[in-house]
Parts: C-alpha cells; sequence; structure tokens
C-alpha cells in the first residue's frame, strides 16, 4: 500500500504546475505586515519550514551515477508536519500503519462539526477545545456502540480545522468499525445497518456542552462572559442556533461577537417591551391614549401582537409563538388597567342619553 500512495504522490507532484510556498514567497511578507489576524509563533514557524522546503538553503546532496557519470542534486527538506510535500509522505505512512492495526469488519466515515458560533471560543482556548472535540466525538460513538450492541469499537479520528473554503470550520472526520468485542471477547457485527442520527446527536452535544461548563467552572476557558448565568444562557442559545436551520442549503455562519450583539438588541427590544404599561400611563396623562381607546382597539392590537410575535420567533410553531405573544398581550391589558377612568363631562354626558335615545 505504502509504495502504490508514494507512487500516486510522486506523479501527482509532478503534475502541479504551483507550488505552497511560491505563494508564500509571492504575497507573505507583505501579508505579515498587516495581518488580518495574529500570527502565531508556530504558524511563523511552519511558513519559513515551507518556504525553504527543498532550496538550497537546506543544504544538497549530490548524487552520480557510476556508470554514466550524470549528475544530480537534491534539495534537503523541511520535515515540518504542515508541509504539503514532506506532511503528505508521512501522512501516507501512517495512514499505512493504521490500515494494518484496523479490524477485519466494515468501517464507517463520520464527521462530528462545532457550530460556528463557538470558533471565537476556540480561537481563544484552541488547545482545550479541540481536545474537548477529539475526545467527546469519539466517546459518543464508542458509547453509542456499547449501549446499541454491547460492542467495544475501535475509533480512528483526524482533526481538521479548516474546510474546503479555507474557512475556519473546526471539525473531527471519524472511521469507527461497525463491529467490534463483545462481552464474551470475540469480534461481532451488528445485524442490521440502521443509525439513529439525531440521537447520536444529542449525546454529542450533551457531552460536549457538560465539558465545556466544566472547563467554565474550573477557571481554564478564556472567556468574556461576566458570570455563570450569563455563560448558561449562552450555552441555551448555542443549543439552540446549532439545530435550528432555516433549510438544508442554507448554512448557518454565526460567531460570538455577532450572538452578543444580538443577544443585547434582543435584551434592549424586551426591556422596551416590558415599559409599555409605564409608557400608555405618561400617555394618558397628556391626554393622547385613554381606557376607552385601548378597550376600542384591542382586536387591532392583538393582531399587530401576533405578527411581532411571528417576527420575533424565528419558529412558525404555536407554542413559541405563545411565548412571545402572550406577555405582550397580558403587558397591553396591564396598560389598561393601569389609566384611570376619564370623568365625563355634563356635555358628554347628555350626548351619550342623545345617542342612546335615538
Amino acid at each position: 500500500m505504502t509504495d502504490l500512495l508514494n507512487d500516486i504522490y510522486t506523479d501527482g507532484c509532478k503534475a502541479k504546475k504551483y507550488r505552497l510556498s511560491d505563494f508564500f514567497n509571492r504575497w507573505w511578507d507583505e501579508y505579515a505586515q498587516h495581518p488580518a489576524e495574529y500570527i502565531t509563533p508556530e504558524q511563523y514557524k511552519a511558513v519559513n519550514a515551507i518556504r525553504v522546503c527543498r532550496t538550497t538553503a537546506l543544504g544538497i546532496d549530490t548524487y552520480v551515477c557510476p556508470d554514466c557519470g550524470e549528475v544530480r542534486e537534491i534539495s534537503h527538506s523541511c520535515k515540518h508536519r504542515f508541509c504539503p510535500s514532506c506532511g503528505w509522505r508521512d501522512t501516507l505512512k501512517w495512514a499505512a500503519r493504521m490500515k494494518d492495526k484496523m479490524l477485519r469488519v466494515p468501517h464507517r466515515h463520520v464527521v462530528m462539526t462545532l457550530p460556528h458560533i463557538l470558533l471565537d471560543l476556540v480561537k481563544r482556548n484552541k488547545k482545550e477545545l479541540l481536545n474537548i472535540l477529539m475526545r467527546t466525538s469519539a466517546d459518543t460513538l464508542k458509547d453509542w456502540m456499547m449501549h446499541k450492541f454491547g460492542l467495544k469499537i475501535g475509533v480512528i479520528a483526524v482533526l481538521h480545522t479548516y474546510g474546503e473554503t479555507k474557512q475556519l470550520h473546526v471539525h473531527t472526520h471519524m472511521i469507527m468499525s461497525w463491529g467490534g468485542i463483545d462481552n464474551g471477547g470475540k469480534i461481532a457485527v451488528p445485524e442490521h445497518d440502521y443509525v439513529h442520527i439525531p440521537s447520536i446527536r444529542k449525546v454529542f452535544r450533551y457531552k460536549f456542552e457538560n465539558a465545556l461548563i466544566e472547563l467554565f467552572d474550573t477557571g481554564r476557558l478564556e472567556h468574556d462572559f461576566h458570570d455563570r448565568m450569563e455563560f448558561i444562557v449562552y450555552q441555551l442559545t448555542l443549543r439552540f442556533l446549532s439545530t435550528y436551520q432555516l433549510s438544508a442549503e442554507v448554512e448557518n455562519i454565526l460567531s460570538l461577537n455577532s450572538y452578543i450583539d444580538n443577544f443585547m438588541m434582543l435584551v434592549l427590544c424586551m426591556g422596551l417591551a416590558f415599559e409599555l404599561p409605564l409608557v400608555t400611563w405618561l400617555l394618558s396623562l397628556l391626554g393622547i391614549v385613554n381606557k376607552s381607546f385601548l378597550r376600542k382597539y384591542r382586536r387591532h392590537a392583538i393582531v399587530i401582537i401576533v405578527i411581532a410575535a411571528a417576527i420575533i420567533t424565528p419558529t412558525g410553531d404555536p407554542f413559541t409563538l405563545s411565548v412571545v405573544a402572550i406577555p405582550l398581550y397580558l403587558l397591553y391589558e396591564m396598560s389598561i388597567l393601569m389609566i384611570k377612568d376619564k370623568k365625563k363631562t355634563e356635555e358628554e354626558i347628555e350626548d351619550e342619553i342623545a345617542l342612546s335615545e335615538e
């Protein structure tokens, strides 16, 4: 297998028109002067190694054919694990070693992803959160297979931090054995292939949330939350945003900054809504509104409240709609109760009597 992959690798390198080092040599110095984000020492080290890989800067080995006298010079490689040339060879060797260790049973490919709203926390807590992702994703599959089939399986996990578009997209690729060691110590394969994806998703979210809360409680999480209550509210919002989706064709791209902005705007809007009785009372003192006016247009107010609740709530189910609409309606009724009845003048009483007689 190793020889075959090496042949593929060699042919692929010959077909490449550009190397990653070409782009670094052309643009890196200019970008490093005004980077979009902080460049870590590890990133500087990787870029510098890639730029000098297979160049005379690292030295040259000279080979001479004893028969024909042909001379060929081979530049040294950087041997950095992020180098596409050097790292790829190590990847092929690692893949060959893993293949020899795999059970002779069917396997499945599983991908688990973190929602983008967590990316800001990931940037500030790379080691901790990435370790949690790798551990909880593998534990989820192993626990599910043990609970469902009573099998102890094997999992090979690889961390990917960027997607195909080269944007930060933290996820893990796993190869899980669709079979494992049963209680009797024998290798067994499940009789059916059905997998209940929603249940696995819930278990993974539960495990990751618990590990994240533990990280917060022990003071090992770098964050901007003021207290534990704000962090828990963030967790609940994260749970909703990670499951809510307009369409399968629409990707949710959320960040911690956008979440905080939306959360503060929501708090402001709800604060203004709860001031409705006070505002109505002040307007009544100015003679702009009165109790009879609010009662007369109660039905119109209900329609407006339902429309506002439909705009605020992202889903159209009756329960979520009522959670927002009912408090707003109660505030409207409270506004009516807070306004004192206006004393009628003698002329208004005579007008009402005349209208009733007609």
